[in-house]
């Protein structure tokens, strides 16, 4: 049953604007590739593939079987938002990816030249939205056993050559730690549209407390401007289908409108 309620508020909160396509949520995405070594994974993070040919644009892979979350377009922007659970790992990366399963050096199997040239340079937090990828967080503020939301947006550069800024999107934990777990990761285009739409049901049930802890600390502040009863996975209300205002909580625990 909590399972069922879990589902159905993951469903409830990815309503964007109305004349938006809104994807059922699910722990099973074609293209998407998620470990966790909390979970005895031999590493830790995601993958999302974005090519199917290492020779075509952008110039990446993913299992071998050609199956990609979806079909990026030259010179568009994505956004995307992640939440995790850290049990050990201090730090975050978000970088592009050439294939499948964890590798932190260049080559077929790892990451862009200009990816590894760059991964240690920008720095956000993770109250920032990271507007350039490869992104690095590294500011103190990824603790273990503290829900924390993650956002970002990359763009697919149409010009980009082999080895440049380009390829799937990934994420690894710092210095190669596998200690931290995905709960929740969409994409949505410019327009809005979602285009993935992943929740770790199992993981945020068995965290059920740790979710609960970091992130009620502002339900009062929200209560009275929501009038009606649209619950995220948290169990906050979040959304006024008569207006179409999406409010939430962000990585402090501080009120914030999402879109109209």
């Amino acid at each position: 049953m909590k399972k069922t309620v879990l589902i159905l508020a993951a469903l409830v909160m990815s309503f964007g604007a109305f004349a938006q396509t809104v994807l059922d949520p699910s722990s099973e995405v074609p293209g998407v590739e998620v470990a966790s070594g909390y979970y005895g994974n031999d590493w830790g993070g995601f993958n999302v593939f974005l090519g199917s040919d290492q020779s075509v644009w952008p110039f990446s892979t993913g299992k071998g079987d050609g199956v990609v979350a979806f079909t990026p377009e030259p010179d568009a922007t994505y956004y995307m938002e992640l939440k995790i659970i850290s049990t050990g790992a201090t730090g975050l990366r978000l970088r592009w990816s050439l294939a499948d399963g964890y590798s932190n050096g260049g080559g077929a199997s790892g990451h862009p030249q200009a990816d590894a040239d760059a991964v240690n340079s920008t720095n956000f937090t993770i109250s920032q939205t990271a507007d350039f990828i490869p992104a690095y967080y590294n500011s103190g503020d990824i603790v273990p056993e503290k829900f924390i939301t993650i956002n970002s947006e990359w763009f697919m550069d149409g010009g980009a050559a082999v080895g440049g800024l380009i390829g799937n999107m990934a994420g690894r934990g710092a210095a190669g730690s596998g200690a931290w777990i995905v709960i929740g990761l969409i994409i949505t285009d410019e327009a809005g549209n979602q285009l993935v739409n992943y929740w770790n049901f199992d993981a945020a049930e068995e965290w059920d407390d740790v979710i609960n802890a970091t992130s009620d600390k502002q339900i009062s502040a929200i209560e009275d401007f929501i009038p009606v009863n649209f619950f995220d996975i948290l169990g906050r209300k979040i959304a006024e289908p008569e207006t179409g205002i999406f409010i939430g909580v962000d990585a402090n625990g501080n009120a914030k409108k999402l879109m109209k």
